[in-house]
């Protein structure tokens, strides 16, 4: 039984966080269909992609220190519900997704004792 919960306790926010990644590269392509040009086509792309780079960022610092990679995921948590216009219930989603995988990063620290 501890076994199990120490494994999901260190998969599930690799996992979840991995789901984000693949969100935000969608997001990104989603702007090649919109009928620009190339030129502002390529530039919006390479726009929309920095956000899925910088998180790609965060999950690698994450695997390879689990307290640093919590920590990183709750601040941009907070980034995010911070810079991004909108009302409370649009932002509500992806802030407790960066929260619960921050969260759960540093339940794997604390119960797998990981770097």
């Amino acid at each position: 039984m501890r076994l199990r919960f120490l494994s999901i306790c260190r998969w599930l926010p690799r996992i979840m966080s991995l789901l984000l990644l693949v969100l935000l590269i969608m997001i990104a392509l989603a702007v090649i269909g919109s009928g620009y040009g190339l030129r502002l086509t390529v530039i919006s792309f390479i726009l929309r992609l920095l956000p899925a780079l910088i998180l790609a960022l965060a999950i690698y610092i994450a695997w390879q220190r689990e307290r640093a990679g919590g920590l990183i995921f709750l601040l941009l948590g907070l980034a995010y519900n911070l810079k991004i216009d909108g009302t409370f219930w649009f932002k509500l989603p992806l802030t407790l997704f960066f929260l619960s995988c921050g969260a759960l990063f540093l339940l794997s620290h604390h119960y797998c004792g990981r770097k």
